[in-house]
């Protein structure tokens, strides 16, 4: 509602216009067309619907809107989303696009300090405790996730972004607990590790399944990924 009484367009509209098409994210939108829906997954199944979701936004408050949402609703790829990855990480410029001012980008990625531990920043998350970001992400990193299983984290510091894009609620969110925050955080910190970018950041720690280095290392190369897409 604030993006289309300041600039008279809606969300979707706005976010196309201004972020998308100039970035050349041409398979990021909001309400995606059916043409699309051979390249999208089913989440979760819907008692009510009686069959899976697909296609449509998974956020029942987003939903409640129409689908166009600032928390939720948006359809992408993984090259797409690189993309805009790297944009924050050139400071709101990609291949000679200007996006965001460079202290904007700085504004939204500043940590909000209002509230003790607090690890929010304007529309992004820093990494903190058992973050999912992992314990090598550094300082100035941000990220977000979302709860079907998506998650992005921008590193500055390390000059890297992580982009994990799972199905985590499907065919049902209960697969989802505990295994997929454990794991989460061990496949971002798996990407460091696999770059030699080792350095703990102190403000964050290892879950608990994770703190015996001798598990973790259990998980290498391809029986790490066996273990890691076996349920």
């Amino acid at each position: 509602e604030m993006v289309k009484r300041v600039s008279g367009l809606p969300l979707n509209e706005y976010v196309k216009k201004n972020i998308y098409s100039p970035l050349g994210m041409d398979h990021t939108t909001y309400l995606p067309p059916s043409d699309w829906m051979d390249r999208i997954v089913p989440t979760e199944y819907s008692e009510q619907e009686e069959g899976f979701i697909r296609g449509r936004v998974h956020d029942g408050i987003a939903a409640g809107l129409a689908g166009i949402s600032g928390n939720a609703g948006l359809f992408s790829t993984g090259e797409d989303m690189a993309i805009y990855a790297q944009m924050f990480l050139n400071k709101g410029t990609y291949k000679d696009i200007d996006i965001f001012k460079p202290e904007t980008v700085e504004l939204f990625t500043q940590r909000v300090y209002m509230l003790p531990d607090n690890s929010r920043c304007l529309g992004w998350d820093s990494p903190q405790g058992e973050s999912s970001a992992g314990v090598y992400a550094g300082h100035n990193s941000f990220g977000h996730t979302g709860f079907t299983g998506t998650s992005m984290w921008i590193d500055p510091d390390n000059d890297i972004f992580v982009i994990l894009l799972t199905n985590a609620v499907h065919p049902h969110r209960r697969y989802k607990y505990p295994n997929y925050f454990d794991w989460r955080q061990l496949v971002h910190s798996k990407v460091y590790e696999a770059l030699d970018l080792t350095k703990e950041n102190p403000e964050c720690v290892w879950k608990e399944r994770w703190e015996d280095p001798k598990i973790r290392n259990q998980y290498q190369e391809k029986t790490f990924w066996q273990k890691l897409f076996n349920r």
